[in-house]
């Protein structure tokens, strides 16, 4: 399971990003390849003729995971009143 994405306000995002090209947990599945081949071959004395056919079939479903361990956003807003001193902050203790 991908890690969840953590977005805490005035800190870089952890876990993975919403973009088209997210390498966590690419799901390919079903993956099918069918392949079908047949031939025939005539010979007459000196002559002969070959005919045939070939078909290839290929299937995959793709699909980003990026979000199924959840989104979490943190904000200041129902601690925190920004520009009110003694009101919670998601700044470190000094």
């Amino acid at each position: 399971m991908p890690l969840s994405h953590v977005n805490i306000n005035g800190y870089a995002p952890l876990g993975a990003q919403g973009t088209t090209n997210a390498a966590v947990a690419r799901i390919q599945t079903p993956i099918t390849d069918t392949q079908v081949l047949e031939s025939i071959s005539k010979f007459q004395g000196k002559h002969a003729i070959k005919a045939g056919l070939e078909y290839r079939r290929g299937y995959n479903r793709e699909t980003d995971d990026i979000t199924s361990a959840g989104a979490l956003v943190f904000t200041r807003q129902i601690t925190g009143q920004p520009g009110v001193s003694g009101t919670a902050t998601l700044l470190p203790a000094s």
